[in-house]
């Protein structure tokens, strides 16, 4: 019965559904640091 809900979360469209899609988590700005920091590579 709950297989259905850990797709749901490991697919991450429980916590991100469609209908929200027009809100990004991570918004793109140019002046935030988005490329990965030398001790996270």
């Amino acid at each position: 019965m709950y297989g259905d809900i850990e797709d749901l979360v490991l697919s991450g469209k429980l916590f991100a559904p469609p209908s929200r899609s027009s809100s990004p988590v991570r918004p793109r700005s140019p002046s935030s640091p988005s490329s990965p920091s030398p001790a996270e590579a």
